[in-house]
């Protein structure tokens, strides 16, 4: 070997070795299925797609033994060029998102660019080697040091999980302990961007079915929600929950609070707050899962909605408060909150296995089936494996469409749908995989109280409109479920709102409602007699649009318009505006709004919330711009 080779060598072997040893971990954390690790307050790490494991790995050897050896100048260009491909990869991981002439969505391109690279300059390196043994031993240490690396990482972050199960067993400084609740574990599922028709459960019932048909109206293909569709049989389906706002905000902050949108805020009042104005959820205002944990629940939280992350208020009644991944708008996010919420539950088991007796809530929020709409390929009906038309379901392609004036009409606006419907699949499978999960790891059984919600529906241009930007019911018309704690399978039909999901469950548990709330519990003193629930009209807030619901009926305000009218009984599809032939309708509902605007909510304190740049760059990757 020549002087320069020689210089060159020295330089290979040690960046090689350190290569190895940082990438095992990520390989193996992937290989077991992602993770998030917390390496300090101001540095999260997010590894996931594990279909990138195996060939990392392979990489890895083959780096190892071409370190041994020395690649010659091509190895070294491609060494050096792998480098820079994998450093953008671990930036995208992490949810950086500043490399965008890599990659504009995910990390995918510029991981295999990188893993591809290293294969071939590895390959320099694999002529004869004077003493094959000395490769076997770095190539060992290699993967050693990575996975003793890997074992550290993941202990910690188990002991840090433990260590808040703990903390919430104790009262106080005083250190004592907590005398346990006797209520049901609860299970809080929270769908993001879920439409009622989109389950196959909600079928049944008159006027969804119209709209869940495979005409120009609804998902274009039957539903696939076997799990879901199983537990709603076997618990209660409310048939008819509207959520107080058509998105994510206002609709959590009434869902957390049982107050409406513009009871928390009164100026706003539901309307779209973005990068430039958010708000947090007011800090004076308490919340059913507050509750909860003053009744001696561990409450635990797992989301990806960047609307809901560090600083936006919703953290602050849970013991351990996750935001799991980097871009929201990622491919099978839904398996990636699954995994986090087992590794809690490992550690919850390990406690209860010990004498532990704490009663958990554990939230766990989906982002599927939120836009960007790219279910994994083995989700996709074989009609949308068909589809050669120019439809991707990003929200990038789609907001291009839409503002240079291309119709989304036929085949287009129907993968659209079908895209949507194979997202509903796959979360219907991802539900099934966390459920039975924590019951095979004996921390959920039939006492255990699983609700399911959403927070708000989906819209494929029935009235014009794309995402969920108005208050007609494909955006407000959302599912609720109660199963498991005796609750038994039945069915109310009665309109009610998002704002009575908290009383719903802290009557279910048998914990006193929360004072000066707005919402009531839907159960009701006896609930076979669901009929008997007092009729009552709801609302759903969008700034200065306002739907007014009775349940036969519903009125679109916007500003001081008169409004529209709609007759859902024979128009589930509110297409017919008949305000005109039923002026006293519009006159009573418009006073009932009058009413509803002229409150006395008080005023709280409305905390800003300034974006970091990932958060806002997360906001982004799912459609919300300025």
């Amino acid at each position: 070997m020549d002087e320069k080779r020689q210089q060159r060598h020295v330089f290979i072997r040690p960046v090689s070795a350190i290569l190895v040893v940082s990438l095992i971990p990520v390989c193996t954390t992937l290989a077991m299925g992602g993770a998030d690790w917390e390496v300090a307050d101001a540095l999260r790490l997010s590894w996931y797609g594990e279909r990138l494991a195996w060939p990392m790995l392979a990489a890895c050897l083959l780096l190892t033994r071409w370190g041994a050896r020395g690649g010659g100048l091509a190895g070294d260009c491609l060494l050096a060029s792998a480098i820079a491909f994998l450093a953008a990869t671990l930036i995208l991981w992490t949810g950086g998102g500043h490399l965008r002439f890599v990659s504009f969505r995910n990390p995918d391109v510029s991981a295999w660019t990188g893993l591809v690279l290293f294969a071939l300059g590895s390959l320099q390196g694999l002529r004869s080697l004077p003493h094959p043994n000395r490769w076997l031993r770095i190539a060992a240490l290699c993967i050693g040091l990575g996975l003793a690396t890997q074992v550290a990482v993941m202990r910690s972050d188990a002991l840090q999980i433990e260590e808040r199960i703990v903390d919430s067993e104790r009262a106080g400084t005083a250190g004592e302990a907590v005398e346990p609740f006797a209520g049901p574990d609860v299970l809080w599922i929270v769908v993001d961007t879920l439409r009622a028709d989109a389950l196959g459960l909600y079928h049944d019932i008159a006027g969804v079915r119209a709209r869940a048909g495979s005409g120009s109206k609804g998902p274009a293909e039957p539903a696939r929600t076997r799990f879901i569709d199983g537990l709603g049989r076997r618990g209660i389906v409310f048939e008819r929950v509207i959520a107080t706002a058509p998105w994510t905000l206002p609709s959590m902050m009434s869902a957390f609070t049982a107050r409406w949108p513009s009871t928390l805020d009164p100026d706003g009042r539901g309307r779209v707050r973005l990068t430039d104005d958010l708000i947090g959820l007011p800090p004076d205002v308490p919340t059913w899962v507050g509750r909860l944990r003053e009744a001696g629940y561990h409450t635990a939280g797992f989301q990806k909605n960047p609307f809901l992350g560090a600083g936006s208020g919703f953290e602050r009644d849970f013991d351990l408060y996750r935001a799991i991944g980097g871009d929201r708008a990622e491919g099978e996010s839904g398996a990636q909150l699954v995994r986090a919420a087992l590794r809690w539950a490992d550690v919850m088991a390990r406690r209860r296995s010990i004498g532990g007796r704490k009663r958990y809530l554990l939230y766990v929020h989906f982002m599927e089936p939120h836009i960007d709409y790219r279910p994994p390929e083995a989700w996709l009906s074989e009609t949308a494996r068909a589809y050669r038309g120019p439809i991707e379901g990003t929200a990038h392609s789609l907001h291009q469409r839409l503002e240079s004036g291309a119709s989304i009409e036929g085949q287009d606006r129907a993968q659209l749908r079908r895209l949507y419907a194979a997202e509903v699949a796959y979360l219907d499978a991802q539900i099934e995989r966390l459920v039975e999960g924590l019951r095979s790891r004996g921390v959920l059984d039939d006492e255990t109280l699983i609700v399911l919600s959403a927070d708000h529906g989906e819209q494929f241009a029935e009235h014009g409109g794309w995402e969920h930007g108005d208050l007609h019911a494909e955006n407000v018309h959302v599912p609720m479920i109660l199963a498991g704690a005796d609750l038994g399978p039945r069915r109310v039909s009665t309109t009610i709102s998002g704002i009575d999901l908290g009383p719903t469950i802290l009557d279910a548990v048998g914990l006193p409602r929360l004072r000066g709330v707005e919402g009531r519990s839907v159960l009701g003193a006896d609930v076979d007699s669901a009929a008997r629930l007092a009729p009552t009209v709801v609302f759903s807030e969008y700034g200065e649009r306002t739907r007014v619901d009775s349940g036969s009926w519903v009125l679109l305000v916007d500003g001081e318009v008169q409004g529209r009218l709609f007759d859902v009984v024979a128009d589930p599809g509110e297409e017919l505006d008949v305000a005109r032939r039923y002026p006293e309708r519009v006159r009573a509902m418009r006073d009932a709004l009058a009413r509803h605007r002229s409150r006395d909510v008080g005023r709280s304190f409305l905390p800003g919330r300034p974006l970091d740049q990932r958060t806002a760059d997360a906001l982004r990757a799912l459609g919300y711009g300025n």
